[in-house]
């Protein structure tokens, strides 16, 4: 056939429309694949054009991973620390010791210190908190134990008694100051602030209170000087029962007898003195090893001054003013304002 001819024969190759016009052609009702609009960004597969556009994941930002992870972190951190236990008894942060010992010293929580097999003790703390009224606070110098001040003296059988709070031992033998005078309030029993703190714990522990010494010249026999420089002076300004080291000497020498010179068992003795006292019976018993400048403020009741000593020669080993008796109380009326404000 002649090749120009229009109706070309079935043997020749059919016309062959562009695509897009076939496409265009076509009807709604042909059985052919659907036309497949290209998206914008999404992937053009194979797989894509037979089953349709498949949905786009949402990317969660790099950043937004690593902050909830930094929070999750520091969230754990902060509940691991939360649920790690508590020691009990344990020191209480205090400012720094003006105390120093000449000798070097291991430190305090060794064994040789702490298990009472090789060492002997004695505590000293201050009497309870006392009575504060505004309208006389000249009485406060005298006055007896407040609310406060008893509820100490409950809470102290928890420190010294059986068993004694951690870091600290049960006592075997009780000391209290003697002020010797009217003016010191006493109890409807005739006992002295000092005596009464620590009249639960002789009770719980059936021991006596030994209230023979104190710091008044009269207590042991020494003549009052007219000199603060004597070894025995008319009280200091604002304290009628500081007379200097005085009968504080003597009051050492009893307790260190408690120890050693009596009964073997005695290991631990706790002592309730007076304030402004507690720095010379403090240098009495440590001897001249010991530099006692004590930081012990007025306003401050709960601290505890330990002094270790060698259970076989009665050498001075170690002074520590680092512990506390841990007791919390709410003031009431009648409590001195900005007592006990040490942090807990």
């Amino acid at each position: 056939m002649n090749k120009e001819d229009p109706e070309g024969s079935s043997s020749e190759q059919p016309f062959l429309q562009p695509a897009g016009e076939e496409l265009a052609a076509a009807s709604p009702r042909d059985d052919g694949p659907t036309p497949i609009s290209p998206l914008k960004n999404g992937p053009k597969t194979a797989q894509e054009g037979k089953d349709g556009p498949r949905p786009r994941r949402r990317q969660v930002p790099t950043m937004a991973i690593i902050l909830v992870s930094q929070v999750l972190l520091i969230g754990s951190m902060f509940l691991a620390v939360w649920l790690m236990p508590r020691s009990v008894g344990t020191y209480d942060p205090a400012p720094s010791s003006p105390l120093t010992m000449k000798p070097a010293v291991r430190p305090i929580n060794d064994g040789d210190l702490n298990d009472g097999n090789d060492t002997k003790v004695v505590y000293i703390i201050r009497h309870g908190e006392k009575i504060w009224m505004p309208s006389n606070e000249s009485a406060y110098m005298y006055a007896c134990e407040s609310e406060q001040g008893r509820a100490r003296a409950e809470h102290i059988s928890s420190v010294f008694g059986t068993p004694p709070k951690q870091g600290f031992r049960t006592v075997d033998a009780l000391f209290s100051f003697n002020y010797y005078n009217d003016d010191d309030c006493r109890t409807a029993r005739g006992l002295y602030r000092t005596q009464r703190t620590i009249t639960p714990l002789g009770q719980i522990l059936g021991l006596d209170i030994n209230n023979q010494t104190g710091s008044d010249p009269d207590l042991c026999g020494l003549e009052l000087g007219s000199h603060v420089t004597d070894n025995c002076h008319l009280p200091l300004a604002g304290s009628a029962d500081n007379f200097g080291p005085c009968c504080n000497s003597a009051a050492a020498a009893a307790i260190k007898a408690s120890l050693f010179n009596g009964d073997a068992e005695t290991k631990a003795v706790l002592v309730c003195w007076d304030h402004s006292n507690i720095v010379h019976l403090v240098s009495a018993l440590a001897g001249s090893e010991v530099d006692a400048q004590i930081h012990w403020p007025a306003s401050e009741f709960d601290k505890v001054v330990v002094i270790y000593f060698d259970a076989v020669t009665g050498e001075n080993m170690r002074l520590d003013e680092g512990l506390y008796q841990g007791f919390q109380h709410s003031p009431g009326p009648g409590e001195k304002p900005g007592v006990n404000l040490r942090p807990r």
